[in-house]
């Protein structure tokens, strides 16, 4: 059974991962590993730090901080950042969020990439932006509560292959159709 499937607990976390399997086409590739990855990090950076989260919220977020790189440019309507976010909206809709719930998880996924902390906009905000941070640059870990084992740990039980290679193919694929100048409205909110 894929990593993902064990952390499901509701059914607005069961949506996300099938809308996100659904999106790239497959079940346990680099994408979804790395969103298994990124929420491991952060609740255990929670638990460690004793911060209250929202478990929901972090999880949906998780699923979805990237999920809209899987949107080809002509889909897009805005950074990928920001169309990421209305997939969690639409779940949380669907689940009966209340709105500050639905805002929590959507901020958590467009400020993910923020260059300074997101303390004001919730502690599964922050947490979600150092675990990515902590995917992409390993050496950051120590710099916000982890230590390298517990990193190489979860990469020998969930895999980082093919994640780089993955995100590459994604977004080389908009610049072939759109041309170099869509690289910044990939990654930045508009």
């Amino acid at each position: 059974m894929p990593a993902a499937d064990d952390l499901i607990q509701t059914p607005a976390e069961q949506a996300a991962l099938t809308r996100l399997r659904e999106l790239a086409g497959t079940t346990d590739g680099p994408m979804e590993r790395h969103c298994v990855r990124c929420f491991t990090l952060a609740e255990e950076v929670a638990r460690r730090k004793q911060l209250d989260i929202d478990r929901e919220v972090l999880l949906v977020a998780a699923f979805f901080h990237d999920a809209a790189l899987y949107l080809d440019g002509t889909q897009r309507h805005a950074a990928y950042v920001t169309d990421s976010r209305v997939f969690a909206t639409e779940i949380g809709e669907a689940h009966g969020w209340d709105a500050a719930r639905i805002t929590r998880c959507a901020d958590t996924i467009e400020r993910h990439h923020e260059p300074t902390p997101q303390w004001s906009y919730g502690n599964e905000v922050e947490l979600l932006r150092r675990a990515d941070l902590m995917e992409l640059v390993p050496p950051s870990a120590p710099l916000v509560g982890l230590d390298l084992g517990f990193l190489r740990g979860l990469w020998r039980r969930v895999p980082r292959k093919g994640l780089y290679g993955h995100i590459a193919m994604l977004v080389t694929a908009d610049v072939r159709r759109a041309g170099p100048g869509v690289l910044p409205g990939i990654f930045l909110p508009r």
